[in-house]
């Protein structure tokens, strides 16, 4: 297994440097890709259990019952949008669970046909039937992406670090703890500014789209600094909480550079995307998008553990750091 290039130890993380050792790790592990292609085969080829049947006659209900005040074109406009993601919703998108799982190009495409004719579809009738097939599907896939995390991790180690089942294990119900925190954390956070934001939408009218926004700014700004939650688990072998709280810690460190690294990570794997999803569902062409996806969305992920690494030396090193007392004045 090719190992990463070796940044300089004890120096602050590099943004081009990291990327690039990223992507150097996955060209010379291209196995690490696997997992993510095939289960965006499967989400595209694979059967289609759908909630439509289920769901339609409570969203029609919502629909005729939304307030006169909102006009009948947006009306129009939101149910096309519930359609729309009624049909192309897909069950199978659970074996990709956040934050530890597989990540998929299908998931938000939810493509209707394939090269070979349309999937099948399964309707689910019933609400616990479908909450269970969720439930497991969850749960086989943050033990599939934990095997994919656990790989990266092994992967951009600068030392030869062989598969441990027993370390695995552990990673998995950590990954289930911190899912769990996270979740938790999302709630708490935003269901307070969910209630400002209807308070501001009744009193204002006008500023509630603004105020959406902002909301949506405030939780993406909470978020951030757990990004490196889920590399204590696989690194460190910290405990879902110690691993949240290290993240917290490296990101303030590092600010800016961990934003800047961040956000273009997002950026690229974002712009990238469009043309990934340039070609038709129908076209043999889109199995270029699925390996394109899956090879840069693996060495960003490469990438982002090969930043941690080198973020850990530059802590110890501070730590270890002898005091020196300033001279006096």
């Amino acid at each position: 297994m090719e190992k990463p290039a070796a940044l300089p130890p004890a120096a602050l993380p590099r943004l081009i440097p990291t990327l690039t050792a990223g992507f150097n790790t996955v060209a010379g592990n291209i196995r690490l890709i696997f997992l993510p292609v095939l289960l965006d085969l499967l989400l595209w080829f694979g059967p289609h259990i759908r909630v439509k049947q289920m769901l339609e006659p409570s969203i029609q209900y919502s629909m005729k019952n939304l307030p006169a005040s909102i006009p009948p074109d947006m009306a129009a406009s939101v149910q096309m949008v519930w359609n729309d993601l009624l049909e192309r919703f897909n069950l199978i998108t659970a074996l990709s669970p956040f934050p530890i799982g597989l990540p998929s190009l299908m998931t938000a495409e939810g493509p209707m046909k394939t090269p070979l004719g349309s999937p099948v579809f399964l309707e689910m009738r019933d609400p616990l039937t479908a909450a269970g097939i969720w439930l497991g599907l969850a749960l086989l896939g943050l033990l599939i992406g934990s095997i994919y995390f656990n790989a990266i991790s092994r992967a951009t180690s600068e030392q030869k670090v062989d598969f441990s089942l027993r370390a695995y294990l552990m990673q998995v119900g950590q990954s289930l703890v911190l899912t769990v925190l996270l979740i938790l954390l999302v709630l708490v956070f935003s269901i307070p500014l969910l209630i400002m934001v209807s308070l501001l939408s009744a009193l204002t009218g006008g500023l509630g789209q603004f105020a959406m926004l902002f909301f949506a700014f405030i939780i993406i700004w909470l978020l951030i600094p757990m990004v490196f939650a889920p590399h204590g688990i696989f690194v460190l072998g910290q405990k879902a909480s110690s691993s949240l709280l290290f993240s917290i810690r490296l990101v303030r460190f590092f600010l800016p550079g961990t934003g800047l690294f961040v956000m273009t990570s997002v950026i690229l794997n974002e712009g990238l995307k469009i043309l990934w999803t340039s070609p038709a569902e129908t076209s043999w062409m889109m199995l270029i998008g699925i390996l394109g996806h899956a090879f840069i969305i693996t060495s960003l992920l490469a990438a982002s553990f090969i930043y941690y690494r080198n973020g850990i030396r530059l802590v110890q090193a501070n730590i270890q750091r002898p005091f020196q007392p300033g001279t006096a004045a």
